[in-house]
Order: structure tokens, then C-alpha cells, then sequence
């Protein structure tokens, strides 16, 4: 819980004009702040962050909520993932031929 200087409980008008004046001074669209913490999300999960670390910063109980809720991150993760694994199996400087089949002709399978 954030509380005033005071320890009395933040007012949720001037929260909420702080907010708006903050996106101003930064020249920022109006968004609600619950649209801040979505779009962290979504960067976070874009950089790579673990998603076990996103879940943790969120606050959610459960990996499903986070991975739930961010679904649309997961196509660029898939595809990192598979230039990774296609990385690790495939040598890009000996034709594409598998790393671990030296004796296999280029472009035979």
C-alpha cells in the first residue's frame, strides 16, 4: 500500500491528476496507469525477461496469468526461440549442413 508523506492514504483525484501531469511533461499520450503497468509487461517479455521475473514484478500468483495475459508477446518469442534452436543445430558457415554430420553432402537430408 503507497501512502502520503502523512501515512494517510494517497487520494485517488490527486494520484490520478499526478499521473496526467506526468504524462504531459513527457509528452505522452493520456493512458490510464494500469496501461503503464500492461505495456511494461509487454516490454519486459519482448526483452527476454524471464517470465517467472515478469510474473514476480507483477505481483501475479500464477506463470498462467502472466503468460495468459500477454499471449500477443508470445509469436516474437516463439519465433526467437526457433532462430535459436535453429542456430545451435545448424552450421551457417558449412552450407547449413548439421553441425554434428561432417560427412553428409551439402543439401542431402
Amino acid at each position: 500500500m503507497f501512502t502520503q508523506l502523512t501515512g494517510h492514504p494517497i487520494d485517488p483525484s490527486a494520484d490520478h491528476r499526478a499521473w496526467k501531469n506526468l504524462l504531459k511533461a513527457a509528452g505522452v499520450r493520456e493512458a490510464r496507469l494500469h496501461d503503464a503497468r500492461h505495456t511494461m509487461a509487454s516490454l519486459l517479455l519482448a526483452q527476454k525477461v524471464h517470465p517467472r521475473v515478469v510474473m514476480e514484478i507483477m505481483g501475479h500468483s500464477q506463470i498462467s496469468l502472466t503468460l495468459g495475459t500477454y499471449s500477443h508477446v508470445a509469436p516474437e518469442l516463439s519465433t526467437d526461440a526457433a532462430d535459436q534452436m535453429g542456430a545451435t543445430l545448424w552450421d551457417r558457415e558449412n552450407d547449413g549442413r548439421p553441425q554434428n554430420d561432417p560427412d553428409q553432402e551439402p543439401g542431402s537430408a
